[in-house]
């Protein structure tokens, strides 16, 4: 084989093989893209979800406060239908936030990512029962609910922030699809210096 031959050979080697590469490439890259929207989507179910979380923390106090100020106002006391409105009002904020909560939990059991392999923190959500102990009980009582739900939204937060942290590395299977891209430049590499 003359000199010509073998570079024609080593040529159309490395045309093939970047072809077979950039097909490679191509088809990891179009992987990577769809599982980097669906986690986006995810990623904002779950910001959904503790911000839903949030807001039914915040719900869950003002319920409380609002029922404790109605049971510690006198029925003949001329502000009692205002603090029973504004109870109502609370009620009727705490099931809005209850069922925000039920449609970010929903979104997220059809979106999860098998990538997220940790469950979500706690229930950390209070019944009729837990709201009716803390309206009834004493102060300290109250502020034991509040820290117990500022660190379960704490928890939350964590869960989150560290289930969608980005990734520290790159995939081995996007080095693997540039190997023979790799392999072609030290091809050229080697000929061109000769």
């Amino acid at each position: 084989m003359s000199v010509g031959e073998i570079i024609g050979l080593a040529l159309i080697a490395v045309l093939i093989g970047g072809a077979a590469g950039g097909a490679v490439g191509a088809m990891l890259a179009r992987g990577r893209n769809d599982r980097a929207r669906q986690r986006h989507r995810a990623a904002e179910a779950y910001a959904r979800w503790l911000a839903a979380r949030w807001t039914m923390s915040r719900a869950s106090l003002s319920f409380v406060a609002a029922f404790r100020a109605l049971a510690a106002e006198r029925r003949e006391s001329i502000n009692f239908s205002l603090r029973e409105q504004e109870a109502q009002r609370a009620r009727a904020d705490w099931c809005e936030t209850m069922r925000e909560l039920d449609r970010a939990e929903a979104e997220i059991a059809v979106l999860e990512p098998a990538s997220i392999t940790r469950r979500r923190p706690g229930p950390g959500r209070p019944d009729a029962d837990e709201l009716r102990a803390a309206i009834q009980a004493d102060s300290a009582a109250v502020e034991a609910f509040r820290q117990r739900l500022e660190a379960e939204d704490a928890q939350a937060a964590a869960f989150v922030r560290a289930a969608f942290a980005p990734p520290a590395r790159t995939a081995p299977a996007l080095q693997l699809a540039c190997a023979p891209l790799e392999f072609a430049r030290r091809v050229v590499e080697r000929w061109s210096a000769r």
